[in-house]
């Protein structure tokens, strides 16, 4: 399927939405942005401060919410925040950062903003999440090729951190947090 979609360019930009679900469902997250990249690029360099219904800006209008659709793939699989209940009561922090060293997303929710900011450097992962009252959130931060030395949450050392599947899994209550994972 990858190599189908590596090779054809033929949606409208809202169609496009679901062929970069599929690379991040695939977890191919560095063709997905790549491909994100190549086809989004021109409208968002564009003097408009728009999207366009279609990829061409002469073959259109320049205004149409459905050609936004990777503002919400950028939310949910690259910053990986994700509803797990209704109106966000409970979600998840599942980021998939493929190439990027910096991450910074804010999700509107029913029970207010959950705002995260994930950055990236050589052996280490830092995270700023804030979530408002009546939530509960389960991050999962990948530690991607690291060894994991030392996890902080809020400048305490945890001792004996989950680790499934290559990612730092821990729970949350509102308010402020701040994470450091520390690779070797």
């Amino acid at each position: 399927i990858r190599a189908v979609l590596n090779m054809h360019r033929n949606c409208s930009p809202y169609m496009e939405k679901y062929v970069l679900q599929a690379y991040f469902k695939m977890k191919a997250i560095v063709g997905g942005l790549a491909r994100m990249k190549l086809r989004y690029g021109p409208m968002v360099r564009d003097h408009l401060t728009t999207l366009w219904e279609q990829f061409n800006r002469n073959d259109g209008t320049y205004n149409h919410g459905w050609s936004g659709g990777p503002l919400t793939l950028l939310s949910q699989y690259v910053a990986g925040i994700s509803p797990l209940a209704v109106g966000y009561s409970k979600y998840q922090i599942r980021p998939q950062l493929g190439d990027l060293n910096h991450v910074e997303a804010t999700v509107p929710s029913a029970k207010g903003r959950i705002h995260v900011v994930i950055a990236r450097q050589a052996g280490e992962l830092d995270m700023s999440l804030e979530s408002p009252a009546g939530t509960e959130g389960k991050v999962m931060l990948p530690l991607g090729s690291m060894t994991l030395s030392r996890l902080e949450i809020d400048g305490a050392v945890v001792e004996n951190p989950k680790v499934y599947n290559g990612r730092v899994v821990f729970g949350v209550t509102p308010g402020k947090w701040t994470v450091k994972l520390v690779g070797k």
